[in-house]
């Protein structure tokens, strides 16, 4: 019975985001913004990403990220603008663990607002294990000893790996490089 709640949680903490290229507008670059659609307990909100724009034959619309430039731009935006979505996307499953983690009521303001704290904006100009102790110290009132005991655990191996591997672990290095790395 009890995971029966717990599923009905989850779903009513659910947020998901897409990305899509808004064809019906043209920018100054004579290319078309890309958009945001994040939709949550049957609501959906749909914004622009500020400053991402691209041509149309340049999005991949299966991804929902930009196609690599050619080779030898000097201005290749791609990798900025996919870092862009990325940051969005991560920021809006961080918003997610937070209202499961508080039990927080999820609404259009609350989602936006975070969206725009410059605290979570700004997460990879801390160092990961300082946004780590920050995210534990949020959730020690609402987690049981036994479970902070095994994230504890998890991170003291992430500072060991660290340490061991000569392996600078952030944000935007966990990817299946560094997947395979730890692996190993």
């Amino acid at each position: 019975m009890l995971t029966f709640f717990t599923v009905i949680l989850c779903a009513t903490h659910m947020i998901n985001i897409k990305f899509y290229l808004n064809k019906q507008k043209t920018t100054r670059h004579k290319d078309h913004p890309v958009y945001m659609s994040i939709t949550f307990n049957g609501q959906r909100i749909r914004k622009p990403v500020s400053g991402v724009h691209v041509d149309e034959k340049n999005w991949d619309d299966k991804k929902e990220r930009l196609k690599r430039a050619a080779k030898g731009n000097p201005f290749d935006e791609v990798r900025s603008f996919n870092n862009r979505l990325d940051q969005l996307e991560a920021q809006i499953k961080l918003i997610q663990q937070t209202t499961f983690d508080k039990r927080t009521h999820v609404s259009e303001k609350y989602i936006l607002n975070r969206l725009n704290d410059e605290r979570l904006i700004k997460a990879d100009q801390h160092d990961f294990f300082s946004v780590v102790d920050l995210y534990m110290n949020s959730i020690r009132s609402v987690k049981a000893k036994w479970t902070m005991k095994g994230k504890q655990t998890s991170f003291k191996f992430l500072k060991d790996f660290e340490r061991d591997c000569s392996f600078k672990i952030s944000f935007q290095k966990m990817d299946l490089e560094f997947f395979e790395a730890l692996r190993d």
